[in-house]
């Protein structure tokens, strides 16, 4: 649990510093696309990791 609060805090902290980062360099666009990024690839690992193979 101690772990897991832990990686979420870094996660709550990081995001949005990250975001304004990319928001202050590349523009806001940059910005949201940076974050669909991060969200597909999370999902493809998410799908990829879960594949159950043919039995």
């Amino acid at each position: 649990m101690g772990i897991l609060g832990s990686i979420m805090d870094m996660g709550h902290s990081l995001g949005p510093l990250l975001g304004g980062l990319l928001a202050a360099c590349f523009g806001l666009s940059a910005s949201f696309l940076g974050a669909c990024a991060v969200l597909a690839a999370a999902s493809l690992l998410f799908f990829i990791s879960q594949a159950r193979p043919a039995a």
